[in-house]
């Protein structure tokens, strides 16, 4: 038989060969921000340190940790340590990934001017990773300081807690300049990006309309769990419902959360946004029907909410209008470099606007204190 420690090393390195251009891309990013209109985000770091443990049925999908591990490396890196600097990068990590990320640093582009050093996590320990970090006079270290609670294994959690208790370092958070650094897509996410979205709208339209059509038809009232555990089986498994996926787009393609169905006056429009809300085992209402879903391909994110208003009052529809008219207004508002603060403002005066000229009281109460979230890596990048 095969070696499974032998093939796994060479599963790493044939995996990190082929990351090498993305790889350092985005490292030359990271270290130009160091130098930018933008360093302030860091908050004075010296160093981006990024702690990875180990991961059980307890941690959250959407952690930036996580995030971050596949911007850089395309896959995660367990029990870890990244140690970003302006002009130097090292990894501490397990031995198979080590030999990995060599053809990585063996790929090192001559314009990019950077010491990068690759160690075996079964050589270093707390006290010598601080040593590194103090050689390169990294007193102001940022962390993605949210995270830590989550952080399991003697390794990560051991050098959390030696990084708070060393009195000569300080601990920043980090998270504002890791989400900036994200924010912006290059052409291989935006094709991963683009590939979620028009798959999540698929199934929201040939999946999700047809059955409360077929139901609103027939008379059928379905569980609303029911439909939501439908559509996450197609979202997880898309060969049940489109025969001719590629086995390549099978192998990359999962759910981003649950899906979330709620209808009968139940809703809970906050938490839907925050892809977060519970689908009730109440038979679906066919009145306002509020749903949401999101594919994750290669990891990125994609996400659709839908309201469907069935045998609309006037008054339904002269509000749904409003909405339509101030959805027009967003979009035409969100453009590179506007002020989300601003959008929102913009958006919530056509709301009031669009109220009175429809007859209806005020609506823009009704609008939530954002407009929407971005997406990613994370479904709320």
């Amino acid at each position: 038989g095969i070696n499974a420690e032998y093939m796994g090393h060479f599963l790493s390195v044939y995996f990190f060969s082929h990351m090498a251009d993305q790889f350092w891309g985005r490292i030359r990013k990271l270290s130009e921000l160091w130098s930018s209109d933008d360093a302030t985000l860091l908050n004075g770091c010296g160093c981006l340190c990024i702690l990875v443990g180990s991961k059980d049925e307890d941690t959250p999908e959407n952690l930036k940790t996580s995030a971050l591990q596949h911007y850089f490396f395309g896959t995660e890196l367990p029990e870890s340590v990244l140690l970003f600097f302006p002009t130097a990068l090292m990894v501490v990590t397990g031995k198979v990934q080590t030999d990995g990320i060599m053809k990585l640093k063996s790929a090192q582009p001559p314009e990019v001017v950077l010491e990068f050093s690759v160690l075996a996590r079964e050589t270093e320990d707390a006290a010598s990773i601080i040593g590194h970090l103090k050689s390169k006079c990294a007193t102001a270290v940022g962390m993605l300081t949210k995270e830590t609670k989550w952080l399991k294994g003697s390794f990560a959690t051991g050098l959390a807690e030696s990084l708070s208790a060393d009195g000569a370092i300080e601990l920043v958070d980090a998270s504002p300049a890791v989400s900036h650094l994200m924010a912006d897509k290059d052409a291989v996410e935006l094709a991963h990006l683009r590939r979620a979205a028009t798959f999540t709208a698929t199934v929201m339209k040939q999946c999700f309309v047809t059955e409360l059509q077929q139901g609103f038809a027939g008379g059928a009232r379905v569980p609303q769990a029911r439909l939501a555990r439908s559509l996450e089986a197609v979202l997880v498994k898309p060969l049940t419902k489109f025969p001719k996926v590629t086995p390549e787009f099978c192998e990359h393609v999962d759910a981003c959360y649950p899906p979330i169905v709620q209808s009968g006056g139940v809703y809970d429009a906050a938490r839907v946004l925050q892809c977060a809300a519970e689908t009730a085992d109440a038979p679906l209402a066919f009145d306002v029907v509020v749903a949401a879903l999101g594919a994750r391909f290669r990891q990125y994110c994609a996400n659709i909410v839908r309201t469907y208003v069935i045998d609309a009052k006037e008054e339904e529809e002269k509000a749904y209008g409003v909405l339509e008219a101030a959805y027009a207004k967003l979009l035409l508002e969100l453009k590179p470099g506007a002020v989300f603060a601003d959008v929102y403002a913009a958006t919530k005066a056509e709301v009031a606007a669009r109220s009175a000229a429809a007859g209806l009281p005020d609506l823009s109460g009704c609008l939530l204190p954002t407009c929407g979230h971005g997406v990613g890596l994370g479904i709320r990048d």
